[in-house]
């Protein structure tokens, strides 16, 4: 399973209604949606440096 996998099932377990997890890491940045189950529905990532997270927000 991927991190992104692992990220849905983990907020699933501790926060059971939420739907979407927005991640800003030093490298990358994730904005992942969550269907019932812990299931990913759908991800987008940039994949500049954090400098450029904002305009990917």
């Amino acid at each position: 399973m991927s991190e992104i996998t692992y990220h849905a099932r983990g907020v699933q377990f501790f926060k059971p209604d939420a739907r979407m997890i927005i991640e800003i890491g030093g490298q990358n940045s994730k904005v992942t949606h969550i269907a019932d189950g812990g299931f990913v529905r759908d991800c987008a990532m940039n994949d500049r440096c954090a400098a450029g997270t904002g305009g990917f927000l």
